[in-house]
């Protein structure tokens, strides 16, 4: 699937701010935004996973947005823990690629220290299980977190 929504964004946000925003990481999408929910579809995946990485958890109207990927059936999902609470979406990003999803989970803007990488390939989820995570924190824990 190649959709993303995002839900609870800002009164303040319209469809033009929306493609603005979307239109500097990406050119090939569609928006539909209905009350506080967009739901956006793109050409691609790697386009789509492009764009979830990079605008994930960014402020807009002083208020972090949260974007969903629409889930696929054969999804294998990663848990990274004891990340270093400075680790940020990019940071695991540049380590996993472009096929794959991550997610960092925060409470009140604040890291929990666990990272969610979703991918979407057997074969990619098991190469990411072979990568070093060294760099984002010490003891970093790697397994799935969903059956292969």
């Amino acid at each position: 699937m190649n959709k993303l929504i995002i839900k609870d964004l800002p009164k303040e946000v319209s469809e033009e701010i929306l493609y603005e925003l979307l239109n500097q990481v990406s050119s090939s999408f569609s928006i539909k935004l209905n009350n506080s929910i967009c739901k956006i579809t793109y050409s691609s995946e790697q386009e789509c996973n492009y764009v979830y990485n990079v605008l994930n958890n960014i402020k807009l109207y002083n208020k972090h947005i949260t974007i969903y990927k629409v889930k696929m059936i054969n999804e294998i999902v990663i848990l990274l823990q004891n990340i270093y609470k400075e680790i940020n979406e990019i940071d695991v990003y540049k380590v996993c690629g472009n096929d794959c999803l991550v997610r960092i989970v925060r409470e009140d803007g604040k890291s929990k220290r666990i990272c969610f990488i979703t991918c979407y390939d057997k074969k990619e989820g098991e190469r990411i299980l072979k990568l070093s995570f060294k760099h984002l924190g010490e003891n970093v824990i790697v397994v799935y977190a969903n059956n292969k």
